[in-house]
């Protein structure tokens, strides 16, 4: 059975722009890695700048071999070069019954 996993990235200070690439290409990797299911992605910000992505992997076990993976872990050494992982709970948003965030489109990712 999948599992839907929420992250939270709050970006350095002058790497906003560098960060929603990254995540593309960790989420293409994954993806090509067999580690997702076909579900597409959302990509979200939040009202202080920090980025969510929401995505499904195939299961726990996808979770675990992705951990061993090699170019995962490099990917993810990367991505914590630029930004620091955050709690859902920490943001405003979802202390609201009703959680609104601004969309970041597939297609637009690029282009932020």
């Amino acid at each position: 059975m999948g599992r839907i996993i929420v992250m939270v990235y709050r970006p350095h200070r002058g790497k906003e722009h560098e960060l929603i690439p990254i995540l593309k290409s960790g989420y293409v990797l994954l993806k090509d890695r067999g580690y997702l299911t076909s579900r597409p992605p959302i990509m979200m910000q939040a009202s202080n700048k920090c980025l969510l992505k929401i995505f499904e992997w195939k299961g726990k076990e996808s979770m675990k071999s992705a951990e061993a993976d090699q170019l995962v872990q490099e990917h993810w050494m990367r991505v914590s070069k630029i930004c620091d992982f955050e709690k859902p709970v920490n943001l405003d948003e979802f202390k609201q019954v009703f959680s609104e965030f601004e969309t970041i489109a597939w297609d637009e990712w690029d282009q932020q």
